[in-house]
């Protein structure tokens, strides 16, 4: 292969490849969009819970005290009416016995009152919380709606730069030979998204192999597109001062 033709099949290869994984870097970024949003929903429904019970332990307390208070207050009346009667009592079994009835309606508005008691601490403890934690759940909805426009509108972002190399890559792939766009396309299907490597010191840059010294040689003169014998990555002279620019190509991390 003329040395110009390699350089610039070379180069648009190294190029679509650093657009493929800009790309797959995007896709990911925006696959974790709905993941984050999910989890702040989760986030917000665990402390909105956690609220609502202590809101609902404040409404239980609130009721408890308005039915001990109704519950003392008809007692109260019923002490009233039954004192009244007793001055229409004449006999002093029935007056006993009224007397025994109104002791035991005191006792039971004394158990009541010291119910009313504990409700009434009770509350004193926990009322105030009632508007912090009204407060807190609003703040924590308004967080979280600013964080859900948020990773929406860096979605939005992804898609337009998505949209700009998908345009990129259609450039880079039309001047591609089929045969070796198609090499190109099966690599990155099956080397975790990684078909061009560059090699630094005799050391294939995606699987971290030697590449023997002959065939180094070879990849020096840059006559002909090579592939790494250990991971069969198309390979180039990363030192190659014939190309534009150096680039590096991500570690994928896959020594196959």
């Amino acid at each position: 292969m003329p040395e110009k033709d390699f350089i610039g099949v070379i180069s648009c290869l190294i190029e679509l490849q650093k657009c493929d994984s800009e790309i797959r870097d995007l896709e990911r970024k925006m696959e974790m969009g709905p993941s984050k949003i999910n989890g702040l929903e989760e986030d917000l429904e665990v402390v909105e819970h956690e609220l609502d019970e202590e809101l609902g332990e404040i409404d239980s307390c609130l009721k408890e005290k308005k039915l001990f208070e109704q519950e003392i207050a008809d007692l109260d009346r019923q002490i009233e009416k039954s004192n009244d009667k007793l001055s229409q009592i004449k006999s002093n079994k029935e007056y006993k016995a009224a007397l025994k009835e109104i002791d035991d309606v005191k006792f039971n508005k004394g158990q009541l009152e010291e119910k009313l008691l504990v409700t009434l601490e009770r509350l004193e403890q926990v009322l105030p919380k009632k508007e912090i934690n009204n407060d807190r759940k609003k703040e924590l909805k308004a967080s979280f709606e600013k964080e859900r426009r948020e990773v929406m509108a860096d979605i939005e972002t992804i898609k337009a730069e998505l949209s700009e190399l998908a345009a990129k890559r259609v450039q880079f792939t039309a001047v591609i030979e089929k045969d070796i766009l198609g090499h190109y396309n099966l690599l990155l299907s099956r080397k975790a998204g990684i078909a061009v490597s560059p090699v630094v010191k005799g050391v294939c840059q995606s699987c971290h192999m030697a590449i023997p010294p002959q065939r180094f040689n070879e990849l020096i003169r840059g006559e002909k597109l090579m592939e790494c014998p250990s991971c069969r990555r198309i390979i180039y002279w990363g030192d190659d001062g014939r190309l534009k620019k150096e680039e590096e190509i991500p570690d994928s991390g896959v020594s196959e």
